[in-house]
């Protein structure tokens, strides 16, 4: 399943965090190794752009899907609070070159 379709359920935020979790795990260990289709879609984001990728990808699918401004919000709030929770995976990523360096994140 997506990761915007694990989102749509009402335990989203732990679905999120726990997700977000094993995907920097995932990088940091083995990027290429196989994954859910959730982590997938992080990794991938998370490669391609950082967090700000994320952002952008998500707030994207949260709008076609119609999740309420509400839901966008707060998912919008909850990633920025991981970014920050785990800045020191992100930059130890960026600092290998997993993620691309960014102003932004």
């Amino acid at each position: 399943m997506a990761l915007i379709e694990n989102l749509e359920h009402e335990d989203w935020e732990d679905f999120l965090r726990s997700c977000f979790l094993y995907t920097l795990e995932v990088l940091k260990e083995d990027r290429f190794r196989s994954v859910g289709s959730s982590a997938d879609d992080l990794r991938s984001w998370l490669a391609a752009g950082g967090v700000a990728r994320v952002r952008h990808q998500l707030g994207q699918q949260m709008h076609r899907r119609g999740l309420s401004e509400d839901r966008q919000v707060a998912i919008h709030q909850c990633i920025n609070e991981l970014a920050e929770e785990h800045r020191g995976a992100l930059l130890d990523l960026t600092a290998t070159g997993v993620i691309p360096g960014s102003t932004q994140d």
